[in-house]
């Protein structure tokens, strides 16, 4: 059986057709991968300085609250140093009216 021209024709331009389309279709696949590589390595830089930023947001609590601590110390410290030099004054003094 030989192939007659007119045949031969079709052939080769579906052939064509053919490489074309697997050839996208190569591609596709090849660009989807680089993709997601790409996605991939964004989400774990995101996560690593997620973890990083958790520590630091629990350190700076602690520091909040050691800072309000000794902001409350020292405010209970002024009013009893303020209450002991009140008592102090008492008596020291004489009033004399003429």
């Amino acid at each position: 059986m030989t192939i007659r021209p007119v045949d031969y024709t079709t052939l080769v331009s579906k052939t064509q057709e053919l490489s074309q389309v697997k050839q996208i279709e190569n591609k596709r696949n090849e660009i989807q991968m680089q993709q997601d590589f790409v996605y991939k390595q964004d989400k774990i830089k995101k996560d690593l300085n997620r973890v990083r930023d958790s520590e630091k947001s629990r350190m700076l609590n602690i520091n909040d609250k050691e800072k309000k601590k000794k902001h409350n110390d020292s405010r209970k410290e002024k009013k009893k140093n303020k209450k002991d030099k009140k008592k102090s004054y008492i008596g020291n003094e004489i009033d004399i009216k003429i």
